[in-house]
């Protein structure tokens, strides 16, 4: 599966026309899923450059480690702490008690705002 990034995120190759950055989804196995950071450039005999992977999972989530792409044998991949994947459906977990404080507010303005309203009327 590819996924195209949508926000917040540029290429490194600044300089070429209609550069555009993906996510793959994939599974070599079958038992073991990893996404792949990719660039695709149209009419490059290099396309596409795959710029970092996720370790390897036995569930397909993106919630993993980022790590350096390397070609294997002694060289061993680096973990990328800078690359972070962060989507839509980060927003209704509640993980943190800054979103159970900020929905709990939300409910309690609301609720405050709907018995105002009925004292005005």
């Amino acid at each position: 599966m590819v996924f195209s990034c949508t926000m917040g995120c540029s290429a490194h190759n600044l300089t070429a026309k209609e550069v555009k950055l993906a996510l793959v989804h994939a599974s070599l196995d079958g038992k073991r899923y990893s996404w792949y950071l990719t660039e695709f450039r149209d009419e490059d005999a290099n396309s596409p450059i795959i710029y970092a992977r996720t370790k390897l999972r036995k569930s397909p989530t993106y919630r993993v480690p980022w790590l350096t792409v390397t070609p294997g044998g002694d060289l061993k991949p680096k973990d990328l702490e800078e690359v972070h994947l962060i989507t839509a459906w980060d927003a209704l977990r509640f993980d943190t008690p800054l979103k159970w404080g900020v929905t709990g507010a939300l409910v309690g303005a609301i609720a405050f705002w709907c018995k105002t309203k009925e004292k005005d009327d």
